[in-house]
């Protein structure tokens, strides 16, 4: 037997009903309508960043190499790098400290 909140959830969640409509005739709060509405939206969404089947997963090592090659080329920044390859941007800053002297070298060339 479905509960109030979750005949509320159906409501609201075929477009049947508005959150507050649906509130109100199942006779639950609007708001504790909307937060278990957003709970239930985000255990059903991937999180952001996640593998998923479609997309094979890169072994840690060889994209953390691969992100730190394409830093050390000049064709990329560390955040774009750490976007591109999966990686947080912390670590390969961490990670990066090697490439240190080139970053100094390349803004003494543009400003110094």
């Amino acid at each position: 037997m479905e509960t109030p909140m979750e005949a509320a959830y159906n409501d609201v969640l075929h477009g049947t009903l508005s959150f507050r409509k649906a509130a109100v005739k199942h006779s639950v709060s609007h708001s504790t309508l909307r937060r278990y509405f957003q709970k239930k939206a985000a255990e059903a969404a991937p999180r952001p960043g996640a593998a998923t089947d479609k997309e094979p997963k890169m072994d840690p090592k060889q994209a953390m190499q691969e992100a730190m090659d394409a830093v050390r080329n000049g064709g990329r920044s560390l955040r774009k790098a750490a976007k591109e390859y999966g990686i947080t941007y912390s670590t390969l800053r961490f990670v990066g400290l090697a490439l240190w002297p080139l970053c100094v070298e390349r803004w003494f060339y543009l400003f110094g």
